[in-house]
């Protein structure tokens, strides 16, 4: 049985990672709080189930995130709701002489591009680039998360850089 000064160290140093990975999924701040604490809700509820030999605390949180990515996604299908691809709650206002706003909407333009090119990835293509290149998750700790040697894991990466490569070239027009 885990100690309770665990889970809340856990919670601390995770939280960041794991709000940041369901927030890359959906764009929408309130919904991605929402499901961040949902994750911690059900992990501290099964923290007495948690074995940290069979995966770091890390890749168990983003295990939980996944499942509820999945139940989002299938409830916001049931109910014909449009996911949001730009989030502008997140935006500065814009003052005179303050570049945070230029910078802010070049970051909203390319992650717009991105999430185009993203969503020509399956499901799995997807949930490795998102966490390799945006939540600096290993190969190791992604093999244990999926499921899959780290060897597939890399290929698999590869080909989706290379799909998301292939599509940006055939659509300078987004660039």
């Amino acid at each position: 049985m885990h100690q309770t000064v665990d889970f809340e160290d856990s919670y601390r140093e995770n939280y960041l990672p794991v709000y940041n990975y369901i927030h890359k999924h959906i764009t929408n701040a309130a919904d991605a709080e929402d499901l961040t604490a949902n994750v911690f809700v059900m992990a501290y509820r099964a923290w007495d189930r948690y074995d940290p030999e069979k995966c770091p605390v890390r890749a168990w949180f983003y295990i939980i995130a996944s499942n509820l990515l999945k139940n989002f996604y299938r409830d916001q299908e049931k109910h014909k709701e449009e996911r949001s691809l730009d989030s502008e709650d997140s935006l500065p206002s814009e003052e005179p002489g303050d570049d945070s706003f230029a910078d802010a909407q070049r970051i909203m333009a390319l992650r717009e591009v991105i999430a185009q090119a993203l969503e020509i990835l399956d499901e799995r293509e997807k949930q490795i680039v998102i966490n390799k290149y945006f939540n600096d998750m290993t190969n190791a700790e992604l093999s244990k998360t999926l499921m899959i040697s780290e060897g597939n894991v890399r290929v698999i990466s590869t080909r989706a850089l290379k799909k998301m490569k292939k599509y940006l070239e055939a659509h300078p027009e987004i660039l």
